[in-house]
């Protein structure tokens, strides 16, 4: 019982830190009386908040998952193109995100959480491969820690491969 209740500490902690940083920086650094006083439609401000906070936790998130395909794909040995190609999309999202972070401070909450959940899902890699699709097109495929099966054909292949370069 006692590391079950520790182990919801931390995340407690943590999205109350979030709650507290939300609600300490509005958007537009005005307060929520004010926003929520306006007199745009739910929808307005609905797409409004999806631009201050959905936008850049989304480009953080993307960049981290990015950086990390990049990584394993360069490391696993894939094609030049391929690793240039997600290496300079990762880039891309990352500008993006800090340019709409210096648009828009408040947003860092945002942009810290999905920094967050990608490391979280990175976490969860087990591997990448490139799998064939079509006539010499091959694109990432992600090997998840809990597929038994991908983990095993990888580290079958990756034996193999082993064992192909100790015989030479």
């Amino acid at each position: 019982m006692k590391a079950k209740y520790y182990s919801y500490v931390l995340p407690a902690i943590a999205f109350v830190a979030l709650a507290a940083a939300v609600i300490g920086a509005p958007p537009a650094n005005l307060s929520w009386g004010i926003f929520f006083d306006d007199p745009a439609s739910a929808a307005a401000k609905g797409a409004f908040l999806a631009r201050v906070y959905l936008l850049p936790g989304a480009l953080s998130f993307a960049a981290i998952i990015l950086f990390q395909l990049q990584f394993r794909l360069s490391a696993s040995g894939a094609g030049k193109q391929t690793v240039f190609s997600i290496c300079l999309l990762a880039s891309l999202s990352t500008l993006l995100g800090l340019q709409r972070l210096s648009l828009t401070p408040n947003a860092a909450p945002a942009y810290a959480v999905g920094m967050a959940a990608a490391y979280m899902t990175a976490s969860r890699l087990y591997g990448t491969r490139m799998r064939s699709v079509g006539r010499g097109l091959s694109i990432p495929w992600i090997v998840w820690r809990g597929n038994r099966q991908g983990v095993q054909d990888m580290d079958r292949a990756a034996a193999q491969s082993r064992q192909a370069r100790a015989e030479k």
